[in-house]
């Protein structure tokens, strides 16, 4: 399937730092593409780079086929962008702020109406049409941004975290929304919701030191990932410092997790499991479980062999 999106050893330097390096991947056409990564790792300035709002320093960047250098005006107007922090100009209201971007992609004043009117319905904030963003929530201020990034149905969606600080019927509505009116167009997004993550995202990208390492399914991740396991036990009574730093002391056991009588870990390796489970009935064991790793699970576990090598 034809790429929608293709960087190609792309660099960006921020604060003297190189945030991304030699960063080549491509999204198909028609993917709800995910990337994954820690704060800071560089997810919202690939999003912006992307939108054509950030230059690279190095590397080339296509939008179906065209490079976004050299056809900026061309590309852009088949992408729709909602940053992670919502920016709508203050000086207008809310209503103003998407008819101001409709207008600017072409769309005729009176198709604007009938957009914006349905728009403002479906989410339920027609009663704040006419406020300035000042005087409205941060939730309705990101509604009207994810709109004014959808007014055009563009082909390609571009969306930092967007359901960041919605209530939930809100949230429901953001992918309602998209998945409606995006099917067969490329979304490519973030989040820290493991969980949205695995139920809207058909691909899924680890971002780590500048680079994307590994790309695929959920069941192609896991598959690729086997062997970590996560497990829990529960105590009789509440573990002791020694157990504690017994267990976070052992290496290969992945981000230990303590809560009141709960203990909660991963690895991959069934030696420091049984481990651990030997100092745990030592202690005091009342019941243990295994799980399938979740897609946190997953990540959680990658980054931590990342960076232990």
């Amino acid at each position: 399937m034809e790429a929608s999106i293709t960087l190609k050893e792309v660099a960006k330097m921020y604060d003297n730092q190189m945030l991304l390096a030699d960063l080549t991947f491509g999204i198909k056409q028609g993917s709800n593409f995910i990337i994954l990564g820690k704060n800071g790792s560089g997810k919202s300035t690939i999003l912006k780079i992307i939108s054509g709002i950030v230059k690279v320093d190095n590397g080339m960047v296509y939008i179906n086929g065209k490079d976004i250098d050299t056809r900026a005006s061309d590309v852009q107007r088949h992408i729709g962008y909602s940053p992670q922090a919502p920016s709508l100009d203050s000086n207008l209201s809310l209503y103003q702020n998407i008819d101001l971007y409709a207008r600017l992609y072409g769309i005729d004043s009176n198709e604007i109406v009938d957009k914006a009117t349905d728009w403002l319905a479906f989410f339920n904030i027609s009663q704040y049409k006419n406020k300035s963003p000042a005087d409205v929530s941060f939730g309705v201020r990101k509604i009207i941004s994810f709109i004014r990034s959808v007014i055009h149905m563009p082909d390609i969606l571009v969306l930092d975290e967007p359901t960041m600080g919605l209530e939930p019927n809100q949230k429901m509505r953001v992918w309602e929304s998209i998945d409606r009116h995006f099917i067969n167009k490329t979304v490519l997004f973030t989040s820290q919701d493991f969980a949205e993550a695995e139920h809207h995202a058909d691909q899924i990208a680890i971002l780590h030191n500048g680079n994307i390492k590994i790309t695929g399914t959920l069941d192609n991740l896991i598959q690729t990932r086997r062997g970590i396991t996560k497990y829990s036990l529960s105590f009789k009574v509440p573990p002791g410092e020694e157990l504690i730093n017994s267990i976070q002391s052992m290496p290969r056991i992945i981000k230990p997790r303590f809560s009141g009588l709960e203990l909660e870990f991963l690895t991959r390796d069934r030696q420091d499991f049984f481990q651990v489970l030997k100092l745990a009935i030592e202690t005091g064991l009342k019941d243990m479980d295994t799980g399938l790793s979740t897609l946190r699970d997953l990540f959680v576990g990658y980054i931590s062999d990342e960076e232990s090598e």
